[in-house]
């Protein structure tokens, strides 16, 4: 995959722009979070939430391929969550609905 991206090179660790874009890991989760509902959540915390999952499946030693595919991971895991919370809230929905009937 990294062949793809840049021709002739296996790892991207000395490429100028990979090494600009490193500089700002720290700052990907609050662009990501810029347009997300948080139910009045802080955006510190709300940060801090998703920095604590990115940590799971991202480590700074990971070259280009390990991070796509962990971030893939990652997407995965929460879109499963995601998922998973939407059914048990429908779910719960339906059971207040039929008890207050």
């Amino acid at each position: 995959m990294v062949s793809y991206c840049f021709p002739g090179s296996e790892t991207v660790d000395g490429h100028q722009w990979m090494q600009y874009l490193k500089k700002f890991h720290h700052q990907w989760c609050s662009l990501y979070l810029r347009d997300q509902f948080t139910a009045g959540m802080l955006t510190t915390q709300a940060s801090e939430s998703c920095n604590a999952q990115v940590r799971i499946f991202l480590k700074p030693k990971h070259n280009l391929d390990e991070f796509f595919i962990n971030f893939n991971c990652l997407l995965a895991d929460k879109r499963r969550k995601e998922t998973e919370s939407d059914y048990d809230g429908k779910q719960s929905a339906l059971t207040y609905c039929w008890r207050k009937a």
